[in-house]
């Protein structure tokens, strides 16, 4: 269960057992609970925004005006939160070299002039039932074998970077 739906149900991390399958059932929430009523609204005022804007085309005039305005302030709400988007500076990947090698994605750590460095591979296993001809082949365990192994971690931290997700940067998911 994410971290915003146990907060807006106020459940706290360690009342669901490890392993355990949680779910949504509303017999079990708190009485009184000011999440569910909030969960309620929103939906509710979703689909009283969709209903009028469904009907925009035939609404009177003063509804028009308030559509409009209603528009505005969201573009404003949005111009006005700080930047959420993240992206790398920089992308390497096996496809550019043609070469599921390290050398290759070593090569081209050694160019990048620092930053976010994105790197564009496909590891995994092979799987000769995927319908997919990019799943069957070879590559993908030769693309996991080099990133998983010790030279490419060395090589990445003598190149003065460390690996990280996107969840990572910036403070955590958007």
């Amino acid at each position: 269960m994410s971290g915003w739906l146990r907060a807006l149900l106020g459940v706290e991390e360690g009342d669901i057992p490890e392993g355990a399958v949680p779910s949504f059932e509303f017999a079990n929430l708190p009485r009184g609970s000011a999440g569910l009523a909030l969960l309620l609204l929103a939906l509710a005022l979703v689909a009283g925004v969709y209903w009028i804007y469904r009907r925009e085309g035939s609404a009177p005039g003063p509804l028009k005006i308030a559509l409009a305005s209603l528009r505005a302030l969201a573009t404003r709400t949005a111009m006005t939160l700080p930047p959420r988007v993240r992206f790398a500076d920089s992308f390497l990947g096996f496809a550019f070299a043609c070469s599921g090698s390290a050398a290759a994605l070593e090569a081209g750590l050694r160019t990048v002039q620092g930053g976010v460095v994105e790197l564009m591979v496909h590891p995994g296993r092979s799987d000769p039932r995927a319908r997919s001809s990019f799943a069957r082949d070879p590559a993908r365990e030769s693309e996991r074998k080099v990133l998983l192994s010790d030279d490419f971690r060395e090589a990445v931290a003598a190149a003065g970077f460390a690996p990280a997700s996107f969840a990572e940067m910036d403070g955590g998911p958007a």
